[in-house]
């Protein structure tokens, strides 16, 4: 088990500690990213633990294992969409959501009309997309940014 502030990333059969479990079955020979133990994976935890709150929607773009998603649906987020373009990677983050019983919708690209509360995400090569998102936000009357906080790879907008 490791606990990650009010997390405790487990596997499939670990007992549950006194934190929220997210669970995540072996990737076996898959390269996944974000199964906790990178430094900017648990810093985006604690942030969202401190941001999300029950009945705000949360896009994670470039999800990988997942995580931050699970994390998200399990704060109360009510809509939680989860980008991720790899075939492979997006069926194992399938599997994890289905393992946490989390609502996610998993997409292979950004929405081109939703916004979001939140938006986090893995950035490699996709900064263009996530400022289109952001853009989109603006443009239907919400204040956007200028909380932007970067931890590489990663940027994350929080739309007030």
């Amino acid at each position: 088990m490791l606990s990650i502030g009010l997390f405790d990333v487990l596997g499939p059969d670990e007992p549950v500690g006194s934190g929220i479990p997210i669970r995540f079955e072996p990737p076996g020979l898959l390269w996944v990213y974000g199964l906790g133990w990178q430094p900017s994976t648990q810093a985006y935890l604690a942030k969202l633990a401190a941001a999300v709150k029950p009945g705000m929607s949360v896009l994670d773009f470039g999800t990988g294992s997942g995580i931050l998603a699970i994390a998200a649906a399990k704060l109360g987020a009510s809509h939680v969409v989860a980008v991720e373009n790899n075939a492979e990677i997006a069926a194992y983050a399938k599997r994890q959501f289905e393992l946490n019983g989390v609502d996610v919708e998993l997409v292979e690209t950004l929405p081109d009309t939703e916004t979001f509360d939140v938006i986090v995400g893995n950035l490699s090569g996709t900064k263009a997309e996530i400022a289109a998102a952001h853009a989109r936000a603006k443009a239907a009357g919400q204040t956007a940014t200028p909380e932007i906080e970067l931890w590489e790879p990663k940027l994350r907008f929080r739309l007030k």
